[in-house]
């Protein structure tokens, strides 16, 4: 943690598994909170295939469902807005809605626990993921430090 004259400033680096849909971060962010995301490595949505190994936008949607037309039709992935096997993420306490990480985000105006996962919809089988994002979540906690 960094402390400024007038700020609070904290990384988290955390490893979000391909192989969850869901993974809490142990943060909690209020409203005024800057809130920070960097993501890195490379998740596969497909056991054993190279060419479903993507980073952090995750594969382009008409990609996706022109190589793996079969896995696409089967379900849909949590944000429609997201590459398949993206970073997204959601503030728990917020409505749940999810939103497109990839390999950078920034907001604020959110409160809640952060949880972030992985824009898929089926993790078994076939299916299974392999893999992990390594990601650096920083808080700007917007206020003067105590």
């Amino acid at each position: 943690s960094k402390v400024s004259a007038d700020r609070f400033v904290r990384d988290k680096e955390i490893r979000i598994p391909a192989n969850e849909p869901w993974t809490p971060t142990g943060v909690f962010i209020d409203y005024d909170d800057t809130v920070t995301i960097k993501a890195t490595g490379k998740i596969c949505f497909r056991t054993g295939r190279k060419e479903s190994c993507v980073g952090p936008g995750g594969m382009g949607k008409s990609d996706y469902e022109r190589s793996w037309r079969a896995e696409a039709n089967a379900c849909s992935d949590p944000f429609a807005g997201s590459g398949h096997g993206a970073l997204i993420g959601k503030v728990e306490d917020f409505g749940y809605f999810p939103f497109a990480v990839a390999g950078s985000k920034s907001f604020t105006g959110q409160k809640g626990s952060l949880h972030l996962g992985i824009n898929d919809c089926a993790f078994t089988g076939d299916s299974s993921n392999t893999g992990e994002f390594e990601v650096t979540i920083t808080i700007d906690r917007g206020q003067v430090a105590k």
